[in-house]
């Protein structure tokens, strides 16, 4: 099973995604292929090489390529090859060495990008049109998938791979965008300007369009099929085509570390204790029969309970359950030496678990129990911590070390008088 903490990219949310990226394993980070890399961007993507987050891209809004700039296929590489770059340029100049700016740099053919659209919920990597095509061309999907990406061209008088010449076409437009491309016009075209097309093929257009969708095995519903030609026909059938669901399942399955390969290489850089107490051994090795460390990035407020919040936070190490009885930690102050130091402030020493959560969107549901790795929501310590600290069991303890915010917080407070005609004494 896997959690996922979904954060906007946007400054204003820059403390929220620093919050997230404690708590997290990995990272998808969202570019807006027609933007193209921001500044924001550069700041999560350091954000998340200092907490030691493995990143993976998804490249969005690609269906106003087609839709709004009208780019042809190999311009629409040209801007994708460009982000990529772009990326892993940022990935290289953050990495700690040159050997881990390699092992993290996202690539297409090795499946750590993703093209799509999240607006109309369809999405997929480059293995997904391999197996596709190998299945066509009776190559295996693993010797077709390294031409699908880069300068490998196709020619179609010899059928064989080139570096460049005429009549050829690069891999990556010949066998995955051209077919989208295809796709997309067939839906959306008037029905007269595509008959001519058609009538190549001694064809109606309905019946070349059911034919094509036949084959590639997207069903319609029966008031699905009744749409006309436009974008509401298009958002039916390419989500049925290429699912962004299962295209992301899959991105944060093969790629992003489990909660014990990731606290494993994190545990150095999370943790102010000695590198070598029984809780780092715990952290690291993620073990729910360990010692408790729960680390809290914020107070979220209860929505029944004016004035109460509840700590949402990340086990590190062994398993919260109601009842329990843990200390508080204050934050760990950034300056805290690597053996843990720096003194510890304990808040509360015997404060009593009330309830355990599970956190889903808005929906939080009671468990008896949570395990290392698992992302928590824990009552009754909101008289004790007010933003974020450590929850633990031991009694030697080093924390969780606090989150480096790249932004200073701002705090907006309105101030309007109880009487209106008391404005202008409240203005001087």
């Amino acid at each position: 099973a896997s959690t996922q903490s979904t954060w906007g990219g946007h400054v204003d949310f820059s403390s929220e995604v620093t919050a997230a990226l404690r708590l997290s394993d990995g990272a998808v980070v969202v570019v807006d292929c027609v933007e193209g890399v921001c500044v924001q961007t550069e700041t999560v993507l350091r954000q998340a090489l200092e907490e030691r987050v493995r990143p993976v891209l998804v490249l969005n809004k690609m269906d106003r390529l087609f839709l709004e700039l009208a780019l042809t296929p190999d311009e629409a590489y040209q801007r994708f090859s460009r982000i990529v770059e772009s990326v892993n340029v940022l990935i290289a100049q953050y990495a700690n060495s040159e050997e881990e700016a390699a092992r993290l740099a996202v690539d297409p053919v090795r499946g750590s990008v993703v093209f799509g659209s999240g607006l109309h919920k369809w999405g997929f990597a480059l293995a997904d049109f391999a197996r596709t095509w190998s299945r066509k061309l009776g190559v295996p999907a693993e010797e077709l998938l390294p031409h699908l990406w880069g300068e490998h061209y196709y020619s179609r008088g010899t059928s064989s791979w080139t570096s460049s010449g005429p009549a050829t076409s690069r891999g990556f437009c010949k066998f995955v965008l051209e077919p989208i491309y295809a796709l997309f016009h067939m839906l959306c075209d008037d029905v007269n300007s595509t008959a001519s097309s058609a009538a190549a093929h001694d064809e109606h257009p309905d019946t070349r369009l059911s034919r094509q969708l036949a084959a590639l095995g997207v069903v319609l519903k029966n008031e699905e099929r009744a749409l006309p030609r436009g974008k509401l026909l298009y958002k039916a059938v390419f989500p049925r085509w290429l699912p962004m669901a299962d295209t992301l399942l899959a991105l944060i399955l093969r790629h992003l570390p489990n909660p014990a390969e990731a606290q494993r290489a994190r545990v150095a850089v999370v943790y102010a204790g000695a590198p070598d107490d029984e809780c780092a051994r715990s952290i690291a090795a993620c073990d729910p029969s360990g010692p408790l460390v729960v680390f809290v990035s914020k107070m979220v407020p209860i929505a029944d309970a004016p004035g109460r919040f509840f700590a949402y936070g990340r086990v590190f190490s062994g398993t919260v359950v109601p009842g329990m009885k843990v200390r508080v930690l204050a934050p760990t102050p950034l300056t805290a030496g690597a053996e843990g130091t720096a003194p510890q402030l304990c808040l509360d020493e015997h404060r009593g678990i009330q309830r355990v959560v599970s956190v889903t969107g808005r929906r939080l549901t009671t468990v008896e129990r949570m395990p290392a790795g698992s992302i928590v929501g824990i009552f009754g310590v909101d008289s004790v911590l007010s933003k974020s600290g450590t929850l633990t069991t031991s009694p030697t303890c080093g924390g969780i070390k606090t989150m480096r915010f790249s932004v200073s917080p701002v705090v907006r407070v309105a101030v309007q008088p109880e009487v209106a005609t008391e404005q202008p004494r409240l203005v001087r």
